[in-house]
């Protein structure tokens, strides 16, 4: 299921304005996390106003914080 909507995420990316957004924090436990998103602008022919949809992608637990390593996992 999980594949499904990935798949269905990257069709409506495609043809579409859309960023990536990553941001890291310290959960309570003090483990250092990622947390991607993807937001999309849809353009919706039926009205004037775009559209635009967030989809929470997951949390990528971080042992490591230099620049190479969080593009690696992003």
């Amino acid at each position: 299921m999980a594949n499904q909507i990935r798949t269905q995420i990257s069709e409506q990316v495609k043809g579409n304005f859309f960023s990536l957004m990553a941001d890291e924090s310290r959960d309570i436990s003090g483990h250092e996390q990622l947390s991607i998103v993807i937001r999309v602008v849809i353009d919706s022919p039926d009205t004037k106003a775009d559209l635009v949809k967030e989809y929470f992608m997951g949390l990528i637990r971080l042992h490591e914080f230099d620049a190479k390593s969080l593009s690696l996992k992003i």
